[in-house]
């Protein structure tokens, strides 16, 4: 079972996994000559790479989401 440290990883992971879809979906429907780079899913990518980065940085260099007891 999972711990709520590792659902930041799921979170990001489950973001870029829907980007990648999008893009290989629009790449077989278009052909190679035809993609075009969506807005909305570069944006959701890039965000999820920030969050990712930003919590991992937080939990390993800072004691802001540490929980006593745990």
């Amino acid at each position: 079972m999972p711990t709520s440290a590792d659902e930041y990883q799921t979170i990001a992971a489950t973001g870029i996994a829907y980007c990648a879809i999008d893009y290989v979906e629009d790449l077989l429907a278009a052909g190679p000559t035809g993609v075009s780079v969506e807005d909305e899913t570069t944006f959701l990518a890039v965000s999820m790479v920030l969050f990712f980065g930003a919590v991992r940085w937080l939990r390993k260099r800072t004691q802001l989401l540490r929980v006593a007891g745990r």
